[in-house]
């Protein structure tokens, strides 16, 4: 069954919207759309910050193109819902870096994870023209992560750019 969503997250004005591809206790894993009707990467959301879904007017649209597209809710190979970090780890590994948010709407970090502990985190920065930041150390705690996002255009665009300047250095 194909199921189209928007998530109010506490204390954010936008909501997420996606196609939903599975969920745990913890967590729901959707398609990510950004705009209209274009599918554009995957995006992790923590229930724990989620305030509501809906499934009304706009989402039985796009579930409609979704559909005479037939796009479908599959998950990114070797996929497994597992702790905050272990997902953060894992997606870095599998995609070459990590996009986060947190609290902060519209402040979406992309980051190697430096150093961990249980409960929190510190990043290497990595910003919007591919450049590397090991001085970064602000202390992200591990609860207050909000969503998780990979395989967007723009997030490979990131990754790109990374390399790039990686490789010329």
């Amino acid at each position: 069954m194909m199921l189209v969503e928007s998530y109010k997250i506490k204390g954010w004005k936008n909501q997420p919207c996606g196609l939903l591809v599975d969920e745990n206790d913890d967590w729901i894993l959707i398609r990510n759309i950004e705009v209209d009707y274009l599918v554009d990467g995957y995006l992790l959301i923590n229930k724990n910050h989620v305030e509501k879904r809906t499934t009304k007017g706009e989402e039985k649209r796009i579930k409609k193109v979704l559909k005479l597209k037939n796009v479908k809710p599959v998950a990114p190979e070797g996929f497994k819902f597992k702790s905050t970090l272990k997902m953060m780890l894992w997606t870095e590994k599998n995609n070459g870096l990590v996009e986060f948010n947190d609290q902060e709407e519209g402040q979406t970090f992309y980051a190697y994870i430096n150093r961990y502990s249980k409960k929190s985190f510190i990043i290497d920065l990595v910003d919007v023209d591919g450049n590397l930041d090991e001085n970064f150390q602000y202390e992200f705690k591990l609860k207050r992560i909000r969503t998780i996002g990979f395989g967007s255009d723009y997030f490979n665009s990131i990754v790109l750019l990374l390399e790039d300047k990686l490789t010329k250095a």
